[in-house]
Order: structure tokens, then C-alpha cells, then sequence
């Protein structure tokens, strides 16, 4: 089983699927709406529970899928379409890509930040979510939590500085990029036949440098994942009993 469908089947999402076949259905058994939904039918008023579950169920859905889009963001590297015709050559699809990965693999942690405040019932709206404010309240300070998420954070640093210039300063400058990017410019109707290989052996080197490299940070990520998801679901518990006592009983 790989890294990815280890966090998929982690206890973790098991209890949140369990909990919400339990308290999501209505009394002929039917689901009233998914865990994952976004607008929930005008007719039905949450509880504090069913709020909770359904909180903490969308964060860890998304959060989710961010993880299996920079999966296939590796693969979709590779994808161009040499035989359609588009206003982009293919230096120009690889950067956007490279960039693309380089966002998400970074926001990893704004992800996570935003599933601890679910989890702990913080109650911060998502626009005021922040690691500064969740990690330093109490309830995730004195757990944890932080100890699980810190390597983490740490792994995801490698690419903190590219992603800064990508956001707020100009577009992925790598060398060898660039150089490919010369070579692209050239029309592949007027091209030397002997550049035109050597481009594409440069490029072919080049992409899969890029996708080991990617491909081993992801695999780190998933490995230091689970830990984490075994605090949250402690906690998870914990707070979703008590709420059963305030709903419930």
C-alpha cells in the first residue's frame, strides 16, 4: 500500500465516515447530505455535534484531495499535448506546473492549520485562521499536536523560498529552466534537426530530475503525516463525546 492510501484509510477518516453515516441520516437511514458538503439543504439545522463532525469532516476532505492533487501534480508534468495547437509552448506549460506544484506542496500547512481548528473546536472563522493564533491557544499548545507537526513544517521549508518569489515577486527563474526556455523559442518547423534532439534529451533529463525530486518530497510528507492524524483523532474523539453528552443525553 503506498504512503498516500495509508493516510486515506487512516483511522482518522475511518471515524469521521462512521460518525457521519451515524448522526447524518435521518430516521429512515437515508443520508440527509455528505460530510463534504458545502451548502447543506435550507431545511436542516445543525446541532452543535453534527456541526462539528460536519467541520471537521469538510477540512479533512480537502484536505485530502490537496494531498492527492500534489500527487498528480508530478504527472501532469509530463502531460503536454504536442498535437494541439495552444498559445503556450512546452517550457511555458512545464513552468506553470512547476509553479503549480511549488504552491501547493508549501500551503500543505495552511491546509493542516485549518483541520487543527476543526478539530479542536476552536470555533475561528476560516478567513481569521492562522498558525500564530491556533497553535499558540491553549487547547493545541498543551497537546501534541505541535510536536507532530513541527517536522513537518520543517520539511515543507525546502521550498519556502520559491514559493515566496513565485507569490509575491516574479515567476520560477531556475537555470536550467531557462535554458530550456531559449531552445523553446525556436519554431520545431525551422529547427536544426540536431538541436531539436539535444533540446529534447535536455528536457527529458530534465523533467525527470524534477519529478524524483518531487516525488521523494511527497513520499516524506505522507511518512510524517499519519503521526499527526493520530493526535487529531484522539482529539477528535475527545471532543466529539463531550458533545455527544451536551446533545445526546
Amino acid at each position: 500500500m503506498n504512503k498516500l492510501k495509508i493516510i486515506e484509510n487512516h483511522d482518522f477518516y475511518s471515524e469521521l465516515i462512521k460518525d457521519s453515516n451515524i448522526y447524518f441520516a435521518d430516521k429512515d437511514n437515508n443520508k440527509k447530505f455528505e460530510i463534504y458538503d458545502i451548502e447543506i439543504p435550507k431545511n436542516i439545522e445543525f446541532d452543535e455535534l453534527e456541526y462539528y463532525i460536519h467541520n471537521v469532516g469538510f477540512y479533512a476532505n480537502y484536505f485530502l484531495k490537496w494531498l492527492k492533487q500534489l500527487d498528480f501534480a508530478i504527472d501532469i508534468l509530463s502531460n503536454y499535448d504536442y498535437n494541439k495547437e495552444t498559445k503556450y509552448n512546452r517550457i511555458d506549460h512545464l513552468t506553470y506546473n512547476i509553479e503549480n506544484y511549488i504552491i501547493r506542496f508549501q500551503s500543505v500547512t495552511d491546509r493542516l492549520i485549518q483541520l487543527i481548528n476543526g478539530v479542536f473546536h476552536l470555533t475561528i472563522h476560516e478567513s481569521n485562521v492562522n498558525g500564530n493564533v491556533v497553535m499558540s491557544s491553549l487547547k493545541v499548545s498543551r497537546s501534541s499536536v505541535p510536536s507532530k507537526l513541527s517536522p513537518i513544517k520543517k520539511h515543507l521549508k525546502k521550498l519556502y523560498n520559491e514559493r515566496n518569489t513565485i507569490i509575491h515577486r516574479h515567476s520560477y527563474l531556475e537555470k536550467e529552466l531557462r535554458k530550456l526556455e531559449l531552445f523553446y523559442d525556436f519554431d520545431k518547423n525551422t529547427i536544426d534537426k540536431q538541436i531539436k534532439n539535444f533540446r529534447t534529451q535536455k528536457l527529458k533529463d530534465y523533467i525527470k530530475e524534477k519529478r524524483e525530486d518531487y516525488s521523494l518530497n511527497n513520499e516524506k510528507l505522507f511518512e510524517l503525516l499519519p503521526a499527526l492524524l493520530d493526535e487529531l483523532l484522539i482529539e477528535y474523539k475527545k471532543q466529539r463525546n463531550k458533545l455527544i453528552k451536551i446533545t445526546r443525553q
